[in-house]
């Protein structure tokens, strides 16, 4: 462990110094904001991160990576921004669109969800963790049958999905066809930081 936290200040003092010697590379900018996010240096991650996409506007990773470090920090609003801007430079770039999803999830806009995580399992049909979430845009939008769908196909894709979310589209269903009318809505909130 001692090792590696050596390792880690000296590859981070090496990334510094290459920003000093480059300070108009856009890569150096890059690799130093993503080890700080790696880090847990925020506040310094972006600086770095924004001063790269201002050297390259049009570079993805930059922004999917300042997207991360936004919502570490509950800005959901900019983690969307960031997200949008990289999908705007790579569209296929499956990254920006789940994270963007996980945002409207917890800024509680499921239609944006859906259209998000739709996007994902376009992109990558095999993508269980999309279809689990695009299942609970689904639900939440009142949408149960399509949702138990995804649901189906995130589970033989191997991935589990929350029982609770199972529960709440089999209560959905049934209170569908007992004449009932189920009212839902995501309450996913994210943890808070001690």
């Amino acid at each position: 462990m001692q090792q590696m936290a050596t390792d880690g200040r000296k590859n981070l003092a090496e990334l510094r110094h290459k920003v000093e010697q480059q300070p108009d590379s856009m890569k150096a900018h890059l690799k130093l904001g993503t080890e700080l996010a790696r880090l847990g240096k925020a506040d310094e991650a972006e600086k770095e991160l924004r001063r790269a996409i201002e050297l390259e506007p049009k570079n993805a990773g930059a922004w999917i990576n300042l997207g991360g470090v936004l919502m570490s920090r509950f800005d959901f609003v900019g983690c969307i921004e960031a997200n949008t801007r990289a999908a705007e430079c790579d569209p296929s770039l499956l990254a920006a669109h789940f994270n963007c999803g996980m945002a409207h999830m917890y800024q509680n806009e499921p239609d944006l969800m859906r259209a998000c995580f739709a996007k994902v399992v376009e992109i990558d049909p095999s993508h269980g963790s999309g279809h689990h979430h695009l299942a609970a845009a689904l639900h939440a939008l009142g949408h149960s049958e399509q949702a138990q769908r995804h649901i189906d196909i995130a589970a033989s894709l191997g991935h589990s999905p929350d029982p609770q979310l199972i529960k709440a589209v089999d209560n959905a269903l049934h209170n569908h066809t007992a004449g009932g009318k189920a009212t839902v809505e995501i309450n996913i909130k994210p943890k808070t930081q001690n």
